[in-house]
């Protein structure tokens, strides 16, 4: 066989090779983390019937649970109850599911046993606790979350005693403080959260020379005030 047809042969096989590969990422057989398969409402983790009830239960409550697969052997939780009436039942619920990584608890009416509830979630990353009455005292209960990257803090009564919780947050990516009650002098308690992108406070009396002050030490951060 010459040269040039087995050239030509070569490049035949790699096309089909590469229309293969092709065809295997559509179906998801090459999935990253970006590209996140929903698992079907009513598979659990290892299809147990007791983590299908549990899931089951809560969207009877009115709550969003959303299953996802990081990785063909590592699936995460999504819950969303926000829409839910009687918040602290269906954190109970939530706190019986393995892997959970979003809670969102925007407007809930938080009891001290919801906010206990809280430490239950080590794999937390994004934590919405908007428009709550989430107080200072109450953000100790993050020490539980070390993984935790997206803070949702907007319209609560935060203030800068409840900053230094937040500044334990190593891994926070983004963090909202808008509409809360923090001032110019607590900012400098976020000096140290190096993985920061985004941090918005958006509240009034909030001085220009101490956004400056932090902008120096974060200099990769996106500050909107």
């Amino acid at each position: 066989m010459g040269d040039r047809m087995k050239h030509t042969c070569w490049r035949g096989l790699f096309a089909i090779f590469a229309a293969v590969l092709g065809w295997c990422a559509i179906q998801g057989c090459a999935e990253s983390k970006h590209d996140r398969a929903i698992v079907p409402p009513t598979e659990a983790f290892d299809g147990s019937p007791e983590l299908t009830g549990l899931i089951e239960q809560l969207r009877q409550a009115n709550a969003d649970v959303k299953v996802t697969r990081n990785r063909p052997d590592c699936q995460a939780i999504s819950v969303d109850l926000s829409l839910v009436r009687d918040v602290t039942p269906a954190l109970r619920l939530v706190a019986l599911l393995p892997n959970v990584e979003r809670l969102s608890l925007q407007g809930a009416d938080l009891t001290p046993e919801s906010i206990a509830l809280l430490r239950k979630f080590p794999s937390l990353r994004w934590l919405d606790l908007s428009n709550t009455n989430i107080s200072d005292a109450d953000l100790a209960a993050l020490e539980s979350t070390p993984r935790l990257e997206f803070l949702l803090l907007w319209s609560t009564a935060i203030g800068d005693d409840g900053l230094s919780h937040v500044a334990g947050l190593d891994n926070l990516q983004k963090l909202d403080l808008s509409a809360s009650t923090i001032t110019s002098d607590g900012l400098a308690q976020l000096a140290n959260l190096s993985k920061l992108l985004e941090l918005y406070v958006e509240v009034p009396g909030i001085r220009a020379e101490n956004i400056g002050q932090l902008q120096t030490k974060l200099p990769h951060t996106l500050i909107v005030y």
